[in-house]
């Protein structure tokens, strides 16, 4: 939030960009006022990403106690050199939305936000 009274949003924007290699990210919240991050009330999710040429896994593991207030992550895949069919969100299949991003075709799907595991894969 960015100031007082704003609301706390009800989803979480993550944009992932098409590239050819292993990589990883870290995304840092807390309540973002007093010290209970030093309580352990704070939520570091380490993003990776691994790509092939039919797939592509983004993986989530997280430390810390804190609850984000949103109650979905809508990701967006951006760039990528095949056409996607469906997701696997920790295990189970799900239809993928294809969407334009700056004229271009991506790919949305909306997960939980303590999701592990998603797979976008071409074909059945």
């Amino acid at each position: 939030m960015q100031y007082v009274g704003e609301k706390d949003p009800d989803q979480l924007e993550l944009r992932v960009y098409y590239g050819d290699k292993t990589e990883e990210s870290e995304l840092y919240e807390d309540a973002e006022q007093g010290y209970d991050y030093e309580k352990g009330d704070y939520r570091l999710t380490t993003f990776s990403y691994h790509p092939t040429d039919d797939t592509i896994v983004l993986q989530a593991e997280r430390a810390g106690d804190f609850e984000p207030p949103y109650n979905h992550i809508n990701i967006t895949l951006i760039g990528l050199p095949f056409e996607p069919t469906h997701a696997i969100i920790d295990g189970e299949k799900v239809a993928v939305e294809e969407v334009k991003q700056n004229n271009k075709k991506a790919y949305s799907i909306n997960v939980s936000p303590n999701f592990k595991t998603v797979k976008l894969e071409q074909g059945d």
